[in-house]
Formats: C-alpha cells, sequence, structure tokens
C-alpha cells in the first residue's frame, strides 16, 4: 500500500485529513496541561495563606476547562468510535 493510499484509506475511513483527526488529542492534552498549571498555581496560593478570591477564581477557571474540554473530547471520541464501528474495524467496540 502506497503512502497516497493509506492518506486516502485514512481520510476515508474519518472524512477528514488524517492531521485533522489527531488534533483533538493534541489540544485535550493542551487543556490538560493549563488545568495542571491552575491548580499548582492554586496549591501555591493556599500554602502561602493566599487572597482566597483569587484561588476561588483559578478554581473556577480550572472547572470551566475542565468541564468544556471533556465535553468536547467526549464528543470527538464518540464520533471517532462510531466512525471505527460504522468501518466494521475490529476490537473498536470495547472501547465504545
Amino acid at each position: 500500500m502506497t503512502d497516497q493510499s493509506k492518506f486516502e484509506a485514512a481520510r476515508e475511513l474519518f472524512g477528514e485529513h488524517p492531521g485533522d483527526v489527531l488534533q483533538p488529542i493534541k489540544t485535550a492534552a493542551e487543556a490538560l496541561d493549563w488545568v495542571e498549571a491552575i491548580c499548582t498555581s492554586i496549591r501555591v496560593e493556599a500554602q502561602g495563606n493566599g487572597n482566597l478570591v483569587q484561588i476561588r477564581k483559578l478554581a473556577e477557571a480550572a472547572e470551566y476547562l475542565s468541564l468544556e474540554f471533556s465535553n468536547w473530547a467526549s464528543c470527538q471520541y464518540e464520533e471517532m468510535h462510531q466512525r471505527l464501528h460504522d468501518a466494521g474495524v475490529p476490537g473498536c467496540d470495547d472501547g465504545g
């Protein structure tokens, strides 16, 4: 199978450019990095008897990012899972 035919097979299976298929995973990883940074800031702020308003705002930001990106990643997962299932790819029913 040539590289071009592999590319076309992936594009046909997922309905989009193979790089676009991977983008949601990269974006979710970046969002988790942001949440980690926010949580670290909350911990540091709280350890130093920090400003409770600042701690609350940081916690709200982490909560928002977690919820939004979790929902978004779940939708992306379901879409890709359905495409694999519809294409008859073996083993995809185990994770859905």
